[in-house]
């Protein structure tokens, strides 16, 4: 009886090795006036009137969504005692939102109901 052998099989190289992720064009710093949604710069003066710190950056690199590419971001960050929140821009337009407080793990949240959160009095 003869000894059967299997031929090697040869793999393609189908293995493609991720593209790396670009440097920002513009790193995260503080945003220009000029920058700043007029959505965002109403919920600051809001956050502001009521006993929130706010800081807001802007930042122009790739996003690594679902297909990359270069936006301008916008990010609200206010902070008041133990609550935070959280509203993202990306090429002027609200993209996103986050709440958490002392009692409450973090939340996705729109626009509407980070305002709301926002709004309540110290």
């Amino acid at each position: 009886m003869s000894e059967l052998t299997m031929p090697t099989r040869r793999w393609a190289n189908d293995v493609v090795e991720p593209a790396a992720h670009p440097a920002p064009e513009v790193a995260a710093r503080l945003a220009d006036e000029l920058e700043i949604p007029r959505n965002a710069a109403r919920l600051a003066a809001l956050a502001i009137e009521h006993g929130w710190i706010v800081r807001i950056t802007y930042a122009r690199g790739t996003w690594a969504g679902r297909v990359p590419k270069v936006i301008d971001s916008i990010v609200l960050a206010c902070r008041r005692e133990r609550a935070r929140g959280v509203g993202i821009w990306h090429d002027g337009a609200f993209h996103s939102a986050l709440y958490l407080d002392a009692r409450t793990p973090a939340q996705r949240c729109n626009a509407g109901e980070l305002r709301d959160h926002l709004a309540v009095p110290a």
